[in-house]
């Protein structure tokens, strides 16, 4: 009769303790609801359903749980004023001879670095080195991409280009990639602008610079 006893003690103890357990479970709103009706993620204007397609279905519970309980951080990340910033180099010349090159650095927490006067018509080959980070990814001037970092890309600058790649721009209008290596002809006559593609209000978080070397060969 005590050995029964003791089990049903047991077994009510246990059951008590699921009970518990059960209490202390937190239940996270799914990724679609965290992204389209928490405030603190709707106010990113994200592209919900676009990213939401690229994350792979078991996926998208943990990220879910991590952008819930990292709210507080993400918010910090985003800084508006990040977008203020500039960077205009201290060049011999503001434009470049025929067969002329210059070499400068293009720092990752510049919202713009202005460069050079170019003229439309004229071609320039561009070659970076080095790398420069995001956070907590580090690349070239080609950029990087991963599933859960596409979750944003409804916010980055050049829309269709990789995170975190060198871009260009004319009097800051009319963007176009750039990358590690390239030769472009000039669309229109203005200063040559550069920045790493990334999401605007979240430049405070990036480090470093690329060496980009510009030569005008026609």
């Amino acid at each position: 009769m005590k050995n029964t006893t003791y089990l049903i003690l047991f077994a009510l103890l246990l059951s008590v303790n699921a009970c518990q357990k059960q209490e202390l479970q937190v239940e996270y709103p799914s990724l679609e609801e965290l992204l389209y009706k928490d405030k603190a993620f709707s106010a990113l204007e994200l592209e919900v359903n676009t990213a939401v397609q690229k994350i792979p279905v078991e996926e998208r519970g943990n990220l879910a749980q991590f952008m819930f309980e990292n709210k507080a951080e993400l918010e910090k990340l985003y800084q508006p004023e990040a977008q203020k910033v500039e960077s205009s180099l201290n060049l011999k010349s503001n434009t470049l001879a025929l067969g002329e090159s210059t070499t400068f650095a293009v720092y990752a927490n510049d919202y713009w670095t202005n460069s050079i006067e170019v003229q439309q018509g004229e071609i320039y080959t561009f070659s970076a080195e080095g790398t420069w980070t995001d956070l907590v990814f580090t690349t070239d001037a080609d950029g990087y991409t991963n599933w859960y970092i596409s979750l944003f890309d409804g916010l980055k600058r050049m829309q269709g280009e990789d995170w975190f790649k060198l871009i260009g721009a004319i009097d800051k209008n009319n963007l176009f990639p750039i990358g590690k290596s390239n030769t472009l002809t000039m669309s229109q006559s203005g200063q040559l602008n550069l920045f790493a593609n990334d999401a605007n209000g979240f430049y405070l978080n990036n480090f470093g610079h690329i060496h980009l070397t510009v030569t005008r060969i026609q």
